[in-house]
């Protein structure tokens, strides 16, 4: 079919489209331009997401009813339905299509090239090239179908993303702006995205540089701590120097080279890892005061525990004891019996210490990036709070760190 040319509501489409039905499999073929398609508009829309269901009864049959919360229905993330690769088997296509702009879930992808191939079950999408929210997104996805276990390839760069705009479409209210550049170098094998998950291999870094941030995100231990310090009222902390997100993953498990937040006056640094086998988070971040006028009490290490469907932040008495970096307060009694507070008001008490550690430039250089063993301890004219002030120090810094928990939960999620 030679000169198509399609209009329906917003969309368009032009071109060549060419059927083969002889041989083993038929096969289309086409090239394709279109200045919109909205597929929105165009696709059916999925009015089950539109009326959730209610949550299961606990107990045995919960999980097999599909409850928990998880995308999964089962309180995992990662389904376990087989993929509906059969399709695929079905046809040979080599579609390649230019596309202004592509509208899905509402948001807008713009100048979409790419070339699409399916031979004998193999998918093959290269190149592959889009704007979303002002970045470049390249790169290629190769799925086998053709084998008996599909095995799956994802090589993928992004340039210059504006996140912020990216969150706002999505329809959330941005909690930072700014661009990032990130890297996916993924391969797996199996037939349901967790069992790819599962074995998973490859590499994850996103970078951003000279963000913004809001500073209720900054709030690690508790709102009312950090409202005690000049932090959340300095223009320059709320200035993203950067933000690194560097995973190595082996079969399956995905280890932090380098987690890393730094402003002006605070660093926090995580270590540990993601089980992506039965989704268990176990990482811990760190502050790190950069200025002396912070309060060391704060600067209290953070457990993520939990699963990916449900990540359960809380401050971690032993982390706070033997540290990640293995210089904060000590007291093996307190560990013992979960002291929560006979350590945090040692802590509080204690002279308030920096860390002028340039994290921000080990991770930019891809080196393995952990807190670093020492601080620089303050001098004796800028001692805390606690000893120059003490009219403002806060009455008791434990029950707000618990009462901050909550506020650090909603970041993750409920």
């Amino acid at each position: 079919m030679q000169n198509v040319d399609v209009k329906l509501g917003a969309s368009d489409i032009k071109g060549t489209v060419m059927i083969r039905l002889g041989g083993t499999r038929p096969k289309v073929s086409a090239e394709l331009q279109s200045t919109m398609l909205d597929l929105d508009e165009l696709l059916p829309k999925n009015e089950s997401k539109a009326k959730p269901e209610p949550a299961p009864a606990t107990g045995k049959g919960a999980d097999a009813a599909g409850g928990g919360g998880g995308g999964a229905g089962d309180g995992r993330l990662f389904p376990a339905d087989p993929l509906p690769l059969d399709g695929l088997k079905a046809t040979d296509a080599d579609l390649k299509l230019d596309a202004a702009k592509l509208r899905v879930n509402k948001m807008d992808i713009r100048d979409l090239r790419m070339v699409l191939r399916l031979a004998a079950g193999r998918l093959t999408l290269k190149p592959f090239q889009a704007v979303v929210a002002d970045g470049t997104i390249s790169g290629d996805i190769v799925l086998g179908a053709d084998q008996a276990v599909p095995p799956l390839s994802v090589n993928l760069d992004v340039a210059k993303l504006d996140y912020g705009k990216l969150v706002a479409a999505m329809g959330e209210k941005p909690v930072a702006e700014g661009t990032a550049d990130a890297t996916i170098k993924l391969t797996g094998v199996g037939s349901s995205v967790r069992q790819i998950m599962a074995g998973l291999d490859g590499k994850l870094r996103l970078v951003s540089e000279k963000g913004r941030i809001e500073s209720n995100l900054l709030n690690i231990a508790s709102a009312d701590i950090m409202s005690a310090l000049p932090l959340v009222d300095s223009k320059g902390d709320k200035d993203l120097r950067c933000a690194v997100a560097d995973f190595d993953i082996v079969k399956g498990i995905a280890n932090a080279k380098a987690l890393v937040i730094e402003t002006g006056g605070l660093s926090v640094v995580g270590v540990g890892g993601v089980n992506l086998r039965d989704e268990t988070l176990n990482l811990v971040l760190e502050p790190r005061a950069k200025k002396t006028s912070l309060l060391s009490a704060a600067m209290v290490p953070v457990a993520i525990r939990g699963t990916l469907a449900k990540p359960e932040p809380k401050v971690n008495p032993a982390d706070l004891v033997t540290g990640v970096a293995g210089n904060v307060v000590s007291g093996a009694a307190a560990v013992m019996t979960m002291g929560l507070s006979a350590l945090a008001q040692t802590a509080f008490n204690r002279v308030a210490k920096t860390d002028e550690t340039d994290y921000c430039a080990q991770a930019l250089a891809g080196k393995q990036v952990t807190p670093a063993k020492g601080s620089k301890p303050a001098k004796e004219s800028q001692q805390a709070p606690a000893q120059q002030q003490p009219q403002s120090q806060p009455a008791d810094p434990v029950k707000q760190l618990e009462k901050g928990l909550g506020n650090l939960k909603s970041l993750f999620g409920k």
